[in-house]
């Protein structure tokens, strides 16, 4: 089973869009019930977006121990997910650090290796516990940004975070950086191209020269989840589904090269 994982420092980067497409798209080649969304964003995007039932059991009842995981599980027409919850937002208060309650997501997790060939976890909104659980329990991220200055700034946040929780003195984190996606990108700005060059740089000076993707624009992706669908299911042919599916054949070459 492989744990992917789209995460940055900031909001509004397109972490639930990109996680929604590449999870639709994993599950049109391997079968949908081969591939599992985990939501823990308290505003329950991803859930709301794929039109799952948002009074089921959800990803908190799963970590407090209160249901299996296989029972949050909610078979859906683009994968399977288990949904947030709302209280999430209290997360730092609910689970103990002290404790080694980082490892939870991982441990559960666990439990799901046999059914499932791939696991997407959309992140929570802010830095708390919840991404601690994240990197614990990923084996390959995804950094994605836009081209402005303070998303750019992010990733450098994001690759430290990472870093010390890979390299630091516990290595609590196996995850590997195995990308970078650049949302509503534009060739012809001078922003476009600076960002650009600016995600080059930082993949040429890592070892494993994570891959650099494209996005044009987000306004197909935001009318599918409108929908409840997803680009790549209902508009696989146009400029943004094919963006999508060259992402996830970057993924899969990274973790082919990986195995």
């Amino acid at each position: 089973m492989k744990v992917f994982a789209f995460i940055t420092a900031k909001g509004g980067c397109g972490k639930s869009s990109l996680t929604l497409e590449a999870a639709t798209v994993f599950g049109n080649m391997y079968g949908k019930d081969k591939v599992l969304v985990i939501d823990l964003d308290q505003q329950l995007s991803i859930s709301k977006n794929c039109g799952a039932d948002t009074e089921a059991p959800n990803i908190l009842d799963v970590l407090q121990g209160e249901v299996p995981i296989m029972d949050a599980v909610q078979h859906n027409d683009l994968f399977d997910i288990i949904i947030a919850s709302p209280k999430l937002a209290r997360a730092d208060n609910i689970f103990d650090r002290a404790e080694e309650d980082e490892y939870l997501l991982a441990d559960v997790l666990d439990f799901a290796k046999d059914t499932y060939d791939y696991v997407f976890i959309d992140p929570a909104p802010s830095r708390n516990i919840l991404q601690e659980m994240l990197y614990i329990a990923a084996d390959y991220i995804v950094i994605p940004t836009r081209v402005d200055e303070s998303s750019l700034d992010a990733v450098v946040t994001t690759e430290n975070e990472l870093n010390r929780l890979t390299n630091g003195r516990n290595k609590k984190s196996h995850a590997k950086l195995i990308g970078y996606v650049l949302n509503e990108y534009n060739k012809q700005t001078a922003l476009g191209q600076m960002a650009l060059e600016t995600l080059e740089q930082s993949s040429e000076e890592k070892d494993n020269n994570p891959f650099i993707a494209t996005v044009s624009s987000a306004i197909r992706v935001s009318e599918a989840k409108t929908l409840h669908t997803a680009v790549c299911r209902t508009e696989k042919s146009s400029k943004t589904g094919r963006e999508i599916y060259a992402i996830v054949e970057q993924m899969l070459e990274k973790i082919g090269e990986d195995a």
